[in-house]
C-alpha cells in the first residue's frame, strides 16, 4: 500500500501479488465472488420457537415486591466490569424489572452453535442505550448471540431478525427494526461488498445516535460483557461467572 503521509493513511495505490488493485479511490482489478462452504453461512442455531417462549424477564423466588440481583456495571471503553448490587422490583407475576432511572437494563446470552436452548438472563447497567433493543453475535470469545435493552417484545425481535440473517448486529425500537448489519459468515463477518456494508454501518451509528448511543464503544463493551476471563462480572449461556472466584454465582444477590 503506497500513502502520502504515514501519520495520516489515506491509500493511494494498493497492490497485490504484484498486481494494482486499487489506485486514486477507484477499484481497478475485478474481484470474483468467493463461495463459501453452506455450513459457514448457517451458524445460528436457534429455533423461532425458542424464541418465542423465551423469557427475557428473569424469575424472582417468592418477594414483597423488590429483590437485591447482581448487576453487571460496564464503563464504555474499558473491557473491566464491576459486580454491583441493585435492588430492583417485581412484578405480580414474579419477574424482575429493570430500572431505567439507575440505568440497569436486561442483558442475557444464548447458545448459537446449537439447538440446546442453553441461556441466561440477567441484567447491566452503564450501557447508554434510551430505548429499544440491541442484539448481536458478536460475543468474545464463544460469539453466541448477546442482547440488552429494556422492552422485551422488542428483545426478542432482534434476536428474531438475528436469527432469520444468519448473524450480525441488530437494532429494534418501538416494536421495528431500525437497522441492522447482516454477518452471515459464521455470524462474524458480512459476504456483502465492502460498499454496502459501509452504507449499513453508516446507517446503523447514525440512528443510533437517535437513542443515545455512540456506536462503536457500545458496540465493543456489549461484545465483551460474555467475556468470562476479565474481572470481574460477566454473563455466559450458563449464567453469571464471577471471574475472581472463577464460579458462576446466582443473579440474586446473597443477603
Amino acid at each position: 500500500m503506497l500513502t502520502s503521509r504515514i501519520d495520516h493513511i489515506d491509500p493511494h495505490t494498493v497492490l497485490a501479488n504484484g498486481e494494482v488493485i486499487y489506485r486514486e479511490k477507484r477499484l481497478v482489478k475485478n474481484l470474483p465472488a468467493h463461495s463459501y462452504p453452506e455450513k459457514a453461512l448457517n451458524t445460528v442455531k436457534l429455533a423461532l420457537d425458542f424464541v418465542d417462549r423465551l423469557e427475557v424477564a428473569p424469575k424472582a423466588p417468592p418477594t414483597k415486591g423488590k429483590v437485591r440481583v447482581n448487576v453487571i456495571e460496564v464503563k464504555l471503553g474499558s473491557a473491566l466490569t464491576k459486580r454491583v448490587v441493585e435492588e430492583l422490583e417485581v412484578t405480580s407475576s414474579g419477574h424482575i424489572k429493570p430500572d431505567a432511572e439507575k440505568g440497569v437494563m436486561y442483558v442475557g446470552v444464548i447458545n448459537r452453535h446449537c439447538k440446546c436452548d442453553a441461556h441466561s438472563t440477567g441484567f447491566v447497567k452503564g450501557l447508554p442505550l434510551k430505548a429499544g433493543a440491541v442484539a448481536q453475535t458478536i460475543a468474545h470469545d464463544t460469539h453466541n448471540l448477546i442482547y440488552a435493552g429494556w422492552s422485551e417484545s422488542d428483545i426478542k425481535l432482534a434476536i428474531r431478525r438475528v436469527v432469520e440473517i444468519q448473524g450480525g448486529i441488530v437494532v429494534v425500537a418501538n416494536g421495528s427494526v431500525v437497522s441492522e448489519i447482516p454477518l452471515k459468515l459464521a455470524g462474524l463477518m458480512s459476504i456483502e461488498e465492502p460498499e454496502k456494508v459501509l452504507e449499513r454501518y453508516i446507517d446503523m451509528v447514525e440512528k443510533l445516535k437517535a437513542y443515545g448511543v455512540n456506536f462503536e464503544p457500545f458496540f465493543m463493551t456489549l461484545s465483551l460483557v460474555s467475556l468470562p476471563v476479565i474481572p470481574e462480572l460477566r454473563i455466559t449461556d450458563r449464567g453469571l461467572v464471577d471471574v475472581k472466584k472463577g464460579k458462576v454465582i446466582p443473579l440474586i444477590a446473597e443477603s
